[in-house]
């Protein structure tokens, strides 16, 4: 299974409501090729990473398409259009919490900080 027949099955009706097909999703590939820092698929051999990292970059994708999805009314009807974008922030939020030991940006830094007017620092105290 291709990186994109994968994406495709895993947005399974959403992909259909927005017309995605697995060529219209090759930028979604690419991306994830590069954020991955290989040149090919078969070069991916850590799915965990790549699936983790291709579903941040196709609900990146999903909020911009979405990106005119507003409420409004007309003909006294009320249209929350926003919803469809609401529910893929949530998504993609998510998928950046899973996903961010394998992004690039992602660093833990260790180190000490000092008080120095302590209050609950006594110096009788030995540990």
């Amino acid at each position: 299974m291709t990186l994109s027949e994968y994406l495709i099955a895993y947005l399974g009706n959403l992909a259909t409501d927005l017309g995605y097909t697995s060529g219209s999703l090759s930028v979604v590939v690419s991306d994830t090729l590069l954020e991955y820092e290989v040149d090919t698929e078969a070069e991916a051999i850590d799915f965990k990473k790549l699936y983790a990292i291709a579903k941040v970059i196709v609900w990146k994708k999903i909020l911009t398409d979405l990106v005119t999805a507003y409420n409004f009314s007309a003909d006294g009807g009320n249209f929350q259009r926003s919803q469809m974008y609401d529910m893929a922030m949530k998504n993609y939020q998510d998928c950046i919490n899973s996903a961010l030991p394998y992004l690039s940006g992602y660093a833990i830094e260790v180190g000490e900080i000092n008080f120095t007017d302590d209050p609950y620092k006594n110096d009788e105290w030995e540990w």
